[in-house]
């Protein structure tokens, strides 16, 4: 239902999550990884039951558009380091994870491993680090592979990387 960004790339892979939206309809992000060009980017349809679902792009390659938070977060290793999720009955959450962008620590983001977002993807904030002391974070791995959320808080997430599993607390600060 819908193209590959480079089906001729072996480490092209998509990630799916569905939610059902107030409306009825079913709201599917696709985020696709992939190693070099075309950048990973993050995918939305707001109905996926018709024969042919048109998908929105939500990334920006442009660090000053809302996109950029979903902007080629996997780099090379897109083959094993993404996710994307969206809590049953919240369909505007979406979490979207990958590997680690060293070059973004403490400057533009906190490494956009672990993106989410409340505005159905149009937007993202760093899930990455917390607030915590700037040289010594409370941090996530740098590489992502799964994540859920607990079904009374979506907010709260479990996420597995190459470091284990974590939990957040659900609570956030800037």
């Amino acid at each position: 239902i819908k193209p590959s960004l480079n089906a001729a790339v072996i480490s092209t892979r998509p990630a799916i999550a569905v939610n059902r939206l107030p409306n009825g309809r079913t709201r599917m992000y696709v985020h696709e990884g992939n190693s070099g060009n075309p950048y990973a980017r993050l995918f939305r349809s707001d109905d996926v039951a018709s024969g042919a679902p048109g998908f929105t792009d939500l990334t920006s390659a442009s660090v000053a558009d809302a996109g950029y938070g979903t902007f080629n977060v996997c780099g090379g290793q897109c083959s094993y380091d993404l996710f994307v999720h969206s809590p049953a009955g919240y369909p505007d959450i979406v979490y979207a994870g990958g590997s680690y962008a060293y070059n973004e620590t403490g400057a533009l983001s906190n490494g956009r491993a672990v993106m989410l977002s409340t505005d159905a993807g149009v937007s993202s904030t760093d899930m990455t680090m917390d607030g915590t002391d700037f040289y010594h974070p409370n941090g996530l791995h740098p590489d992502q592979h799964a994540l859920v959320t607990n079904p009374n808080n979506p907010l709260q997430f479990f996420e597995t990387n190459d470091g284990g599993i974590m939990r957040s607390s659900g609570e956030f600060s800037d």
